[in-house]
């Protein structure tokens, strides 16, 4: 790959806020998870707020601790009302879409997720920046739901009837695969295909691809 390539890949990566391309350190998270469960989902994310304006690595990796957070928070509540109700906006609204990853993955049918869906976003404002955020949560939640199956969760985005949600579904479908772990990745993109290759033969959310596609090359070629 030419220079030039390179660099607008990393300058993608850069640009999606808070979808960092360096590791997490396994000691924050560990430490936010327990402030989660001593007290409750606000003070972990006040307290990763004030950790990612003191560091950068911390702040490049916000959006992934959110959805761990969201994770704890769903498995301490068991309630999805309750756990969303600690919505909070910071870094691309990370938190509810790991409430939604955590919540699907409780599904045990195509009928359960069909007759849910329609209520998981229901209380944000209609094409609100908000509502794209829920709506984009699914996509990773289908992901979770399938088992890292691509196709089945695009198929499940096509549940929802406004196309702008249908965009957003599939948006964030593809931002989960581009930041599974190498086990659940193999299963969605593999590890022998070159991400923009990959993404050159997606047939429906194409452009989706690409916006992450650059996080998982620079990882693979630092």
């Amino acid at each position: 790959m030419s220079q030039k390539n390179k660099l607008i890949l990393l300058l993608a990566c850069v640009v999606i806020v808070g979808f960092g391309c360096s590791k997490t350190p396994q000691s924050t998270q560990t430490k936010l998870l327990q402030i989660l469960e001593e007290q409750n989902p606000t003070a972990s994310i006040d307290q990763l707020k004030k950790l990612a304006s003191q560091d950068e690595v911390i702040s490049s990796k916000c959006h992934d601790l959110l959805h761990e957070i969201g994770h704890q928070a769903y498995q301490k509540y068991q309630d999805f009302p309750t756990t969303i109700s600690y919505q909070d906006e910071f870094c691309n609204s990370g938190y509810i879409h790991g409430v939604i990853e955590a919540y699907f993955s409780s599904f045990q049918s195509y009928d359960e997720i069909k007759n849910t869906l329609a209520n998981v976003c229901a209380n944000e404002p209609p094409h609100s920046l908000r509502a794209w955020e829920c709506t984009h949560g699914t996509g990773h939640g289908f992901m979770y739901y399938s088992g890292n199956n691509v196709e089945k969760s695009v198929e499940l985005c096509q549940l929802h009837e406004d196309p702008l949600e249908i965009k957003a579904c599939i948006n964030g479908l593809y931002m989960e695969v581009f930041s599974l772990d190498e086990k659940g990745r193999a299963m969605s993109v593999p590890l022998s295909t070159e991400p923009l290759v990959y993404c050159e033969n997606v047939s429906i959310g194409k452009d989706d691809c690409f916006t992450y596609a650059p996080t998982f090359y620079l990882e693979q070629h630092p």
